[in-house]
């Protein structure tokens, strides 16, 4: 029969070898999340012109948003002046594809080069990928006579404004490895686990609060980020009162 100190090392073994599992977990968690693929755009000279986007690849659900365009000739790659040019700003929504938005694109007051145009978050209430192209052309001056081109670009709409439904999988192991870990560790009395657990725990309840799950952040994200921060800030306390009880 194994003595209670050979089975208390195996089960301090089986435990230390959970968190280094779920330590691991953890970074391919965060790397997988962090790295979002590239989008492909399409561009088009048109009759000689360039027309660029900054493509911001996922917006806030309801929120406004701001966006530029720049126009360059295709031969040189000089800039054409914001006040040479006349662009138009398409956004369709992803349930039926509705032309939401077709507005004119404004010259930026301070430079020479930009236009812009600002969208109500009222036009992003949908949840889902969105499409936008904007259309730019030049009349009235020598030398541009005619010309034209457009961009045009895929985005998303998610309450949490980050992407990434791929690792919602990834993300269901992470939080089921770091409640198993915490709740095994606080039942079989591993009090230097329970206290680095605890306290991981409730870091990742923060975590939660302010980025939320995958493309998701509301009310239940968050409640389930202060359930979290709560469990694991109270075991994290027990443990570490039990430690100071037993070594003082």
């Amino acid at each position: 029969m194994k003595s209670r100190k050979n089975v208390s090392s195996s089960n301090m073994l089986s435990l230390n070898s959970l968190l280094i599992l779920f330590f691991l977990i953890f970074i391919l968690f965060f790397s997988s999340v962090n790295a979002q693929p590239p989008f492909q755009t399409v561009e088009s000279t048109g009759s000689y012109l360039i027309v660029e986007v900054p493509v911001i690849e996922t917006q806030y659900q309801n929120q406004e948003f701001e966006y530029h365009a720049h126009v360059y000739n295709a031969s040189d790659g000089t800039y054409v002046s914001n006040t040479a040019v006349w662009c138009v700003i398409h956004i369709y929504e992803p349930v039926e594809g509705e032309h939401i938005v077709e507005a004119n694109m404004t010259p930026k007051a301070d430079n020479d080069f930009d236009l812009e145009y600002s969208v109500e978050g009222g036009n992003f209430t949908t949840i889902g990928q969105y499409s936008g192209i904007v259309t730019c052309g030049v009349a009235g001056v020598d030398g541009y006579q005619g010309w034209g081109g457009f961009f045009e670009w895929p985005f998303y709409v998610t309450t949490s404004g980050r992407s990434g439904i791929s690792n919602i999988a990834l993300i269901i192991i992470l939080i089921v490895t770091i409640y198993a870990i915490t709740f095994i560790s606080f039942f079989g009395r591993n009090v230097p686990l329970t206290a680095i657990s605890g306290m991981f725990m409730a870091f990742f309840g923060v975590w939660i609060i302010q980025n939320g799950l995958v493309i998701y952040r509301d009310t239940l994200t968050n409640y389930f980020g202060y359930i979290t921060i709560g469990i694991g800030s109270m075991l994290a306390l027990w443990a570490i009162i039990e430690w100071i009880g037993d070594n003082f």
